[in-house]
């Protein structure tokens, strides 16, 4: 049975996302944690729904359940071993558990087949008592790494653990016995803060985009003390500054790009960064603005350089000052103020700094330094040629349209999710939901490769497909910004065409849902002649099949486009340096929370008469 397809008026309504919590126990405690977080990130409207109490198993094997939902969000698995154990009169607790251990993992990776949304798992941690068991104790660490293991493997589950936790928002009391034995709430008040605090971050790092870019100071930020006054050779790399350097390069090795951002003259940064002591390198950068130009404005010139919205952008400056030209000037950037040097460290500050949470990287990411660099190469060609044509016949351009892979299947969701300026609908999906999607034959998609003389784009486009009849819908389309103007759309769209055609389709419908940042996608479809009719682009099916690229006509329209992605981004963001300074703590978090609950008294309609 083919869904019915999302009209563009209803499109963001059901494209709310919620929060499903099943647990072994009672966990409606995490509830108000949660929802705190979730106001606090910007996350609403959004549900947040607990399934019923300890039906874990039947949420994972019902078809119908909450956790099998197909709307957007994200699943909360909470478990606590012992649990599986807690009401049997009768054998041996271990061999009861070890049991329901391995039922449990046969029925999640069954769930996660088929599941639409990613499952985060959180291992709570066992009771004293069961601690005190020597061989109790034994068994659940050996059955929580086999689930570790057996887990890792499964698509859509995010494991946590009860020492991820702990590294981050330790709680020196974590059980509440008496409420345990009487109603199965098996933690203290700061435990279930800490609980639902790290469940609200990782949820915002699975449905949130990431940001893309890291600006950073130099002086007094990647090392101590100011180059072009005491030399190269007697700044400070040691300490807070070299854990920001190492925090750094495994943001880059994850797929954010570098750039460097300093009043100074070039050759005495250069001159640093050939010590060796040094971790960062010259080329773990995309790109270098070493001047006494204001940092507001070198950003900006970064954005249109690098072709990004600046709302993609993180700036880290130990200056106050810098930071305040930066978020006057440049306010969708996510602007960070060091902490000052006796405060804070620099890794107590940094791990609970949201933004840097990200899902996982791809192999895009691994290497999406260097294709910024290819980008660079193909952009002084582009300088060099004569004419555009020129330009586009040198690069001997190659593109491949072809079904997603299941190794690919994380790259297709993350195109959905940093994709802005071509983006038809502005639907974002998560690689279970892709998976679910294309294995149930609920939609077709094509994975669009580019490469040409400087080297491979990679994946870069997705096209989602339903059939309706003699129309064939693509519910969305979209394209990485560095390949527009190329004509890579052109010949995707030539695919969508042969696609229609070999599917029997006369006509094809592009839904389009008009955002602040996706005027290029909207400028590409009407260029080549579609018009717009109840919220949909429409075009002949053979027409679609012949379409070719211009270079003359397209030459100024890739100039607008690259143009429009550095507007700025308007849309409320969370504060990430307040989290980061003022909730980092869980008695901080639980002071807030309980704020956060507090309500206004209602305005009566009576006047109120005191007693007397």
């Amino acid at each position: 049975m083919v869904d019915k397809p999302e009209t563009s008026a209803s499109s963001k309504k059901n494209r709310e996302f919620a929060m499903t919590v099943t647990a072994n126990f009672t966990a409606e405690p995490a509830g108000d944690t949660l929802r705190f977080w979730m106001d606090r990130l910007g996350m609403q409207p959004a549900q947040l729904v607990f399934s019923g109490y300890n039906q874990v198993f039947q949420e994972l094997m019902a078809p119908g359940s909450l956790l099998a939902s197909s709307e957007p969000g994200v699943n909360f698995l909470l478990i606590r071993l012992e649990d599986w154990a807690r009401d049997q009169k009768s054998g041996n607790p271990a061999d009861i558990i070890s049991t329901a251990v391995r039922e449990f993992v046969a029925a999640l990776e069954s769930f996660a087949k088929r599941a639409r949304r990613t499952t985060v798992l959180f291992l709570c941690p066992p009771s004293r008592t069961a601690l005190a068991n020597a061989e109790l104790a034994a068994t659940l660490s050996s059955l929580e790494a086999e689930l570790r293991s057996a887990v890792g493997s499964f698509r859509g589950i995010h494991l946590i653990g009860a020492n991820d936790l702990a590294e981050l928002y330790p709680v020196e009391v974590i059980a509440d016995p008496e409420n345990d034995r009487q109603a199965h709430i098996p933690f203290t008040a700061a435990y279930w803060a800490a609980m639902g605090t790290m469940l609200a971050r990782k949820a915002r790092a699975l449905l949130t985009p990431p940001h893309k870019v890291i600006v950073v100071d130099a002086d007094n930020t990647l090392w101590g003390g100011v180059a072009g006054e005491i030399g190269a050779g007697q700044v400070a790399i040691s300490g807070d500054y070299l854990e920001l350097q190492n925090f750094l390069r495994s943001q880059k090795h994850s797929g954010v790009l570098l750039a460097l951002a300093s009043k100074n003259e070039e050759a005495d940064v250069a001159e640093v960064f050939k010590r060796r002591e040094m971790t960062l390198r010259r080329e773990d950068f995309v790109a270098w603005k070493i001047n006494w130009e204001p940092k507001s404005r070198n950003i900006a010139s970064l954005a249109k350089e690098l072709e990004l919205g600046l709302d993609s952008f993180i700036f880290l400056d130990d200056n106050p000052v810098e930071c305040a030209d930066v978020q006057g000037n440049c306010p969708a950037v996510t602007t960070l103020l060091l902490p000052a040097p006796g405060t804070k460290s620099i890794k107590q500050f940094l791990q609970h700094v949201w933004v840097f949470d990200r899902p996982g990287a791809t192999a895009v990411d691994e290497k999406r330094t260097e294709l910024y660099r290819e980008q660079g190469e193909r952009n002084r060609f582009r300088t060099a040629a004569t004419s555009f044509r020129e330009f586009i016949d040198g690069l001997n351009l190659q593109v491949a349209t072809d079904p997603p892979a299941p190794a690919s299947y994380e790259r297709a969701a993350q195109l959905t999710q940093r994709t802005n300026q071509f983006n038809t609908t502005g639907i974002r999906r998560q690689s279970a939901e892709i998976a679910s999607l294309l294995e149930s034959g609920e939609r077709r998609m094509l994975l669009v490769r580019a490469r040409d003389r400087f080297g491979d784009y990679g994946e870069v486009g997705l096209a989602v497909l339903l059939t309706e009849g003699k129309s064939l819908r693509v519910e969305n389309i979209l394209m990485s910004c560095r390949v527009l103007g190329k004509g890579v759309e052109h010949r995707v769209l030539a695919a969508i065409g042969r696609e229609a055609q070999r599917l029997g389709a006369d006509e094809i419908v592009f839904p389009f849902v008009r955002t602040e940042r996706n005027q290029p996608a909207e400028q590409f479809l009407k260029s080549v002649g579609m018009k717009l009719l109840d919220g949909s682009f429409h075009m002949n099916a053979a027409e679609a099949a012949a379409v070719e690229f211009n270079p003359e006509s397209a030459a100024q329209t890739e100039t607008d486009e690259e143009a429009s992605d550095t507007r700025q981004g308007q849309s409320a963001r969370a504060d990430y340096l307040r989290i980061a300074t003022e909730l980092d703590s869980v008695e901080n978090i639980l002071t807030a929370v309980a704020t956060h609950l507090r309500r206004a008294r209602p305005q009566l309609a009576n006047e109120l008469v005191l007693p007397r």
